[in-house]
């Protein structure tokens, strides 16, 4: 799966999560990403990507939280996007 396609899943997810949508589709998914997030080796990886899809906190949002700026939390992101196993 290429990092476009990981994107789109993981943006999609992010919507469902915001307008509070439990159905069981929706926990299957969170379960797998849940356990590929969990997978990456990076510590701030891992962070960025929990607070940014899991939370579904802006970039802002997440920069503040781990006392980066935004766009540090978008090449963080986008690094770990590449080791993402979806």
């Amino acid at each position: 799966m290429n990092v476009n396609e990981k994107k789109e899943i993981l943006l999609r997810f992010k919507k469902h999560r915001t307008r509070r949508q439990n159905g069981s589709e929706e926990k299957g998914l969170e379960q797998e990403i849940s356990a590929a997030i969990s997978k990456l080796k990076d510590g701030k990886q891992k962070k960025a990507m929990l607070f940014r899809y899991m939370d579904a906190m802006s970039v802002e949002q997440a920069a503040e939280h781990m006392d980066l700026s935004p766009r540090q939390v978008i090449r963080i992101t986008n690094q770990a996007m590449e080791e993402l196993e979806l």
